[in-house]
């Protein structure tokens, strides 16, 4: 049974990341570790995590049924400042948690690289599975991804389905797509769950909430663009992977129930920043010229003039937005560099 490390950020919202870890202890695959990056929080998050791990907390799972049993074998603590670049992965032991400590928000991408690299310094690592902290996840969806994932060395990821917590007939995401002219979403989101994606099949890329990346993948395309921050690292990464030539499936047995935004806030400035400046910077990494054309002349404006008529009362939400965009063009130099550098084309017929 091949290792399979997973990766899970916490700032400052404990109360989901100890749902998160509940579930993930009872998973019915053997061979895993947990790496959790306490990414800076100004709570109590770490004192809490590290309550329920000793079990004098409750986790209070809203989907799954939780086990007050199902804990790590052992915690491990690292303080990312004392981590020396050769020191080799401590969390070698089965069902293990390890938690890397940073002293300030460095984003999801930075992060959650920062898991991945400690994960992989165990070279028996052969899966990295990443998890938002905001999920509460099947017993059986590690086994399945896992299995999907041995079946077919051409397969660099695969993708749980994503339905949403609030709303548990409703779909967060099975898969990331892009349209023609670059405009990237989440397959099936807000979609009532009628079975429509219940069927194992190649997809565009994988939706980070819940993905499965094989360790020869990464190794081939490197990590998340830590550029990014957060929001469209993931987006950035599908096209990298597609045009490395390695397939993404969709596993829709392997499930995972996700609070959609619980860390940013839905629509909040800070993330409409985000948003309005990475989808400029992807663009330009990313797409084929004749769809960036298209987008630069015609998604990316109509999209921020739709979404300051959206938020028009809100004048922090339209700063956001303005920022965002001006940050965004004053990035395309930066972006079209990295751009140059990519050396393999992008495979025609992005939908």
């Amino acid at each position: 049974m091949n290792r399979v490390s997973i990766i899970i950020l916490n700032w400052n919202n404990w109360e989901h990341t100890i749902r998160c870890l509940a579930t993930l202890f009872q998973s019915t695959y053997e061979n895993y570790n947990v790496i959790l990056v306490e990414n800076g929080s100004r709570d109590i998050s770490l004192q809490n995590i590290r309550k329920w791990a000793a079990g004098r907390l409750s986790a209070a799972t809203k989907i799954f049924p939780e086990d007050p049993d199902a804990k790590p074998s052992r915690v491990y603590e690292q303080k990312h400042s004392r981590i020396m670049p050769n020191q080799a992965a401590g969390e070698c032991i089965a069902k293990s948690l390890t938690i890397i400590e940073i002293d300030e928000n460095i984003g999801f991408a930075r992060g959650c690289n920062l898991g991945i690299t400690y994960a992989l310094r165990d070279k028996t690592v052969k899966y990295i599975l990443t998890l938002n902290n905001d999920m509460e996840i099947s017993k059986d969806c590690v086994s399945l991804l896992a299995a999907q994932a041995d079946a077919d060395e051409s397969i660099g990821a695969c993708q749980g389905k994503v339905l949403l917590s609030e709303s548990p007939g409703f779909i967060d995401g099975a898969g990331v797509n892009v349209t023609w002219y670059g405009a990237a979403f989440m397959v099936g989101h807000g979609e009532a769950d009628h079975g429509q994606y219940n069927k194992i099949t190649k997809i565009f890329g994988a939706y980070p909430a819940t993905a499965l990346f094989r360790r020869k993948m990464l190794d081939d395309i490197g990590l998340f663009d830590e550029d990014f921050f957060v929001y469209y690292e993931d987006v950035d990464l599908c096209l990298r992977s597609r045009r490395s030539g390695w397939t993404t499936v969709l596993v829709p047995s392997a499930v995972t129930y996700h609070f959609h935004s619980a860390s940013y806030g839905k629509d909040s400035p800070q993330k409409l920043y985000y948003i309005f400046r990475n989808l400029l910077f992807y663009a330009i990494k990313d797409l084929p010229f004749p769809s960036l054309i298209i987008f630069l002349a015609l998604y990316y404006p109509a999209t921020v003039l739709t979404y300051i008529v959206k938020t028009r009362a809100d004048k922090e939400a339209f700063k956001s937005i303005m920022h965002g965009a001006k940050d965004g063009l004053t990035g395309i130099p930066h972006s079209w560099e990295k751009r140059q550098a990519l050396s393999r084309p992008l495979p025609q017929g992005i939908k």
